[in-house]
């Protein structure tokens, strides 16, 4: 509010050093020991904290730039660079160049730097709740994959990249009530709101004779048993939520799904469909070639792309009639010695080269006779 940024602006902050940056505890050499507030301290364009508080931590900078949408250009000259540069992991959505003398490449330095901010695509949990775990997989517009905060880079104007979130369970607080969490592009005005409520039903009582706690792991309404006086009603010998694991290391209905009284209900999703018994199969989550989904020219069944007539590969990118490449002058499909990929020959002999894995110095009969 102080700057005066309106509201839809891109916020773009520039910074020109050839020093290093103070951060928190550099100040306690001085003695001045009390910890930043997170709050701006100027006063006609004079820090006015200096001698009282200490420097903010490289946390609450993260913090703070994420919070106020604003990419940070760090243009640096001298052998100060490196140091910029080591702390862009840290500082979500921030780029580190350096400047030449007299700033001759400013103005060059700051569209490349800028082209690369808003070309990538990240995102962020915000307002983290305790007790979930949040996997975010980005789907790039080349159809490549980016787990964490890893994200989409080069994404050009008007592509579309999209979000795959799963969220999982890893306890059940039984004061149960109703959290949120924030879904932020990092650098950008926009969020997405998650509206999680826990419903844990405790199935035995916590006398020693049922020292066991249940609990449905799911964010619906499970099937709760009945007890008093330390007796429970349910006949269960494993948790319902057990039963929509497929393996017990994997997380409930594969994470795209609701657990209901130990059957799994998928979620729908904008992508296309998901389905099973544990909700571990799609119909989206096939390899991508060109951007297209099985190149266009198959169908996605289980995470497996499945070709249409005329097609092959593992991305349905190969044409059958690519094949012909492959054939020697005796009609021999890579000499016998391998397998034709996308027109071109993978040699499955080691002892065998060439364009049509033609040459094999030790493949002749005597040789193999007298090995």
């Amino acid at each position: 509010s102080h700057i005066g940024w309106r509201k839809e602006a891109k916020r773009l902050l520039l910074v020109m050093t050839d020093q290093t940056s103070h951060l928190a505890l550099d100040s306690k050499l001085a003695g001045i020991v009390i910890p930043h507030d997170g709050n701006c301290h100027l006063k006609d364009n004079v820090y006015i904290k200096a001698t009282s508080m200490e420097h903010p931590s490289l946390g609450q900078l993260s913090e703070k730039l994420i919070d106020n949408n604003i990419n940070v250009i760090f243009a640096v000259q001298g052998s100060q660079f490196h140091w910029y540069k080591d702390l862009l992991p840290l500082l979500p959505g921030t780029v580190a160049r350096q400047i030449e003398s007299q700033a001759a490449n400013l103005n060059d330095l700051v569209v490349e730097a800028y082209q690369k901010l808003i070309s990538e695509v990240k995102i962020q949990v915000d307002n983290q709740i305790q007790g979930l775990h949040f996997n975010i997989t980005a789907i790039c517009p080349d159809g490549s994959k980016k787990t964490g905060m890893e994200g989409c880079k080069n994404v050009g104007y008007n592509e579309e990249v999209l979000f795959n979130v799963s969220v999982t369970m890893k306890g059940c607080d039984t004061t149960g009530g109703r959290k949120y969490a924030i879904l932020k592009p990092i650098g950008f005005n926009e969020t997405t709101i998650v509206n999680v409520q826990k419903s844990c039903a405790s199935q035995y009582g916590d006398s020693a004779r049922h020292n066991r706690v249940w609990a449905d792991e799911t964010f619906s309404d499970g099937k709760q048993s009945h007890c008093s006086d330390n007796n429970c009603s349910s006949n269960r010998d494993t948790l319902p939520s057990e039963r929509c694991r497929r393996h017990q290391d994997q997380p409930i209905c594969s994470g795209q799904g609701n657990c209901i009284d130990g059957k799994c209900f998928c979620y729908k999703n904008k992508l296309g469909k998901v389905y099973g018994k544990y909700c571990e199969m799609d119909d989206f989550s096939c390899p991508y070639h060109q951007g297209n989904l099985c190149s266009g020219n198959g169908e996605c069944e289980a995470g497996k792309c499945k070709c249409f007539a005329g097609w092959e590969g593992d991305r349905c990118q190969c044409s059958l009639q690519s094949a012909k490449h492959c054939l020697n002058s005796k009609g021999q499909i890579c000499s016998g010695r391998g397998k034709c990929v996308c027109g071109k020959c993978e040699c499955t002999d080691p002892r065998s080269f060439g364009r049509l894995c033609e040459y094999c110095p030790t493949c002749n009969k005597a040789c193999e006779e007298n090995w």
